[in-house]
């Protein structure tokens, strides 16, 4: 049985597809789902993973199959199952803007390297920090790198990350290794009116540019433009999704010439599809409304929970439901478990 989880917070992929994780209403930490594997008939595999009820999570992030989180306290940023990260002291509101709640997860994306442990973190005013740790017995350093102006950030692959920063009338996009060496930067178009910007992972971005679609026109009706690595710098195609329609991931297919993807959820908050070579297509619905919906590009997978707090996990490039389980099993009382 799934314990009850809040509809608050998006479900968390793990880049590899392997696990899910979501926020449990009724205790203070995450429960984490092993996707099954096809034809699976042991009993699905859950755990409960807490933390202290006086601290607030910032952010989530896998690395491989470990799920690790910014824990926020009065004074405090803590690396929650983050190894080689000691906990810090807040950094000043001027500095970085940590919400005091936690009606939403931030950005972040967890690397490791033989060298160092790195944890980004996007703040919702456009500052990416990064903490770091060296390993091996090296010294630990100081503070935190933080980087303005940025856009979005995104894991493009395990060794991998992206982000999008507004430098004067472009948006530049960087690739960033886990021992913080820059791979690339690769000016994708002019920044105004961009408020929004989603990576495809691909292998070209250890090396090149790996592809991108930005939010150019969030009035009414979207408007993305997708860069692609091989249309790169001189092309851009041009997304306009019917009404309602809104875009939360970009997929990019296997190949040189492969095929990118807008993963899109329905006007009704009951339907994901998605949007390719010039057509629209209805991947599955849901019986209810969807609260929360994430993409994750590296392991293909989208993620729904329902008003109903139903989870359904499915597959884009595959075509395939994962998962569909309902995550609303309330905690016995004392007198209950005593009674058991």
């Amino acid at each position: 049985m799934v314990p009850r989880v809040a509809l608050t917070l998006p479900p968390v992929i793990s880049g590899s597809g392997s696990h899910v994780a979501l926020r449990m209403l009724d205790e203070t930490g995450m429960v984490v789902i092993k996707l099954p594997s096809r034809n699976q008939k042991k009993p699905l595999e859950v755990r409960r993973r807490l933390w202290s009820g006086q601290q607030r999570a910032l952010s989530m992030s896998f690395h491989y199959r470990s799920l690790g989180a910014v824990l926020s306290s009065d004074h405090t940023l803590s690396f929650w199952n983050i190894p080689c990260i000691a906990a810090v002291a807040k950094p000043p509101a001027e500095h970085l803007h940590l919400p005091a709640g936690t009606a939403t997860l931030l950005p972040s994306v967890w690397l490791r390297s033989q060298k160092n442990e790195r944890l980004y973190l996007l703040e919702s005013k456009g500052r990416l920090a990064c903490w770091q740790s060296s390993m091996r017995h090296a010294p630990e350093r100081d503070g935190c790198e933080i980087t303005d102006n940025v856009i979005s950030l995104g894991q493009v692959d395990t060794l991998t990350l992206a982000y999008a920063r507004s430098e004067g009338a472009q948006v530049v996009v960087y690739a960033c290794t886990g021992d913080g060496l820059r791979s690339g930067s690769y000016a994708v178009g002019a920044s105004n009116g961009v408020s929004q910007v989603l990576f495809a992972t691909s292998p070209f971005w250890r090396s090149n540019f790996g592809g991108c679609a930005l939010l150019t026109d969030n009035l009414g009706s979207q408007r993305w433009r997708v860069v692609t690595h091989d249309s790169f710098p001189t092309k851009a195609a041009q997304i306009d999704l019917a009404p309602g329609w809104k875009a939360i991931g970009l997929l990019c297919g296997v190949g040189v010439h492969a095929v990118h993807s807008l993963v899109v959820l329905g006007p009704g908050q009951d339907t994901v599809g998605v949007y390719a070579e010039g057509s629209q297509r209805v991947l599955f619905t849901t019986s209810a409304p969807i609260a929360r919906a994430t993409f994750c590009p590296m392991s293909g997978l989208v993620a729904v929970l329902t008003s109903a707090r139903e989870l359904l996990v499915y597959s884009v490039a595959e075509r395939a439901m994962h998962l569909q389980v309902m995550c609303n099993q309330v905690p016995l009382l004392t007198h209950e478990r005593d009674h058991a």
